[in-house]
Parts: C-alpha cells; sequence; structure tokens
C-alpha cells in the first residue's frame, strides 16, 4: 500500500464519521476560509488573551499541585479579571483561599458568576434553578 492510498483511506474514515481533512477539502472550500483585516486582528487578539491566560493557568496549576495556596491566589485573580464569566476560576480561587483558612475571602469567589454554566442548570430540577436565581 502506498503512501496516497493510506492518505485516501484516511480520508474516506474521517469523512464517513464527518470530519474532512484539510487535504481533502476543495480548493473553494479553502478559498472561503479568508478572513478580513478585521477578523485577523480579532483572532490575533484572541490568541493573545489566551496565551496570557494559558501563562497564568500553569502558574497557578504549579502552585495549586505544590499547595501553595498563596501562590495560586494571585494567578487566579487576574485570571478572573480576564473573564469574569468563568464560573470555574472562581471556585479554584475559592478552594485557595479556604485552604488558606480565609474563609469569609472564599465564599464570594465561591458564588461565582450571577449564573453558573448552562451545563449546571442542566442538571438540576426548575424549582432548583429557580431557587438559584433568587440566591443569587
Amino acid at each position: 500500500m502506498n503512501k496516497g492510498s493510506i492518505h485516501r483511506a484516511l480520508a474516506v474514515v474521517l469523512i464517513a464519521i464527518g470530519f474532512a481533512p484539510v487535504w481533502v477539502r476543495t480548493a473553494s472550500a479553502q478559498q472561503q476560509l479568508q478572513y478580513t483585516k478585521e477578523q485577523i486582528e480579532q483572532i490575533k487578539k484572541q490568541n493573545e488573551k489566551a496565551a496570557n491566560m494559558n501563562v497564568l493557568i500553569e502558574q497557578a496549576n504549579a502552585a495549586m499541585t505544590a499547595k501553595n495556596w498563596q501562590g495560586a491566589v494571585g494567578p487566579m485573580q487576574q485570571l478572573i479579571a480576564i473573564d469574569p464569566a468563568n464560573w470555574s476560576l472562581y471556585s479554584v480561587l475559592g478552594d485557595a483561599q479556604l485552604n488558606l483558612g480565609q474563609y469569609d475571602q472564599a465564599a464570594i469567589p465561591m458564588r461565582g458568576p450571577a449564573m453558573p454554566a448552562p451545563s449546571v442548570l442542566s442538571h438540576t430540577s426548575p424549582q432548583q434553578q429557580s431557587n438559584f436565581v433568587k440566591h443569587s
């Protein structure tokens, strides 16, 4: 079996499960992937934000793994400033503060944003959801 036939076989399998590899797409599909200058700038900003967040996540993760709770607080606060709607960041900050014995401070991040992620609400009854909204 040569390289070309392996690629074709792999392409058939990928297409069958709903994926079209880049090397299988037509020229017209590749032409549709062109972006405007504004879109490119937006993508660059998103990539920069993600890179900054990744550095902070690595710092917080290393601190939490080493049980350096104080060392995790700063990066987590910075992450929350970047992405205030991400409830999981509040949870990790609250965990670090609980481990530091800062119970009053930990209660605030544990509440997180006004509403939890939709996946959390999907596992609760309508009554539980309305109770959450009342108490938030």
